[in-house]
């Protein structure tokens, strides 16, 4: 069904759709800013997660030039 939003749509896939390049769009999945799931060994973005994301990019007028942290990166408290 075209524009369903649960359709997977595969890292390449999402590059073609944004001209990007597949090591960008990893990189917004690995910070976060890109929300995906894991099929197997591969990483897939939702249609919906991929429109939000690119109207989130619309509203503030760019794409973001530096990298948060991944989530497991960033410090767990004053000990580290």
């Amino acid at each position: 069904m075209p524009g369903d939003p649960l359709e997977l749509l595969t890292i390449p896939e999402v590059a073609a759709r944004l001209h990007l390049s597949r090591g960008t769009v990893n990189r917004y999945v690995q910070s976060g800013l890109l929300p995906s799931v894991r099929v197997g060994r591969s990483r897939r973005v939702s249609r919906g997660q991929l429109r939000s994301f690119f109207e989130t990019l619309e509203r503030n007028g760019s794409i973001p030039t530096a990298w948060p942290s991944p989530p497991h990166a960033r410090a767990k408290g004053p000990g580290r």
